[in-house]
């Protein structure tokens, strides 16, 4: 029996993605992240093209919608269980903003979702 898979269920799952630093390479800290095709990315989106147009291009329009789409961290690398509101503290630390340079482009990338199924 073959299996059928929707490709767009597939995408819309958390991945789990390993920090990279820009100086320090490769770290063991994980993150899971929602895309384009996820529900929780699309409200996000939603939510931040209702802001108006002066207020979307701010730091803190961004980390909010950035902080959305994080889902799940290594709790034991970050020292808090994930929650948005965690996420946005943790994206808002000066030193942290490479993070967020890192995760942005993955969240806004279709392809990096779609992935064989297991």
């Amino acid at each position: 029996m073959t299996k059928r898979y929707n490709i767009r269920d597939l995408a819309a799952k958390p991945k789990k993605v390993n920090l990279v630093h820009p100086v320090l390479g490769e770290t063991d800290i994980w993150v899971e992240v929602v895309g384009p095709q996820s529900k929780q990315f699309r409200s996000a989106l939603k939510a931040f093209e209702a802001l108006p147009e002066a207020e979307q291009s701010t730091a803190e329009a961004n980390l909010k919608f950035l902080s959305a789409c994080v889902v799940g961290w290594d709790s034991e690398a970050f020292g808090e269980v994930h929650t948005p509101e965690a996420a946005e503290r943790l994206f808002t630390e000066p030193e942290n903003g490479w993070m967020v340079a890192f995760l942005t482009p993955i969240i806004q990338d279709h392809a990096k979702f779609f992935r064989a199924p297991d």
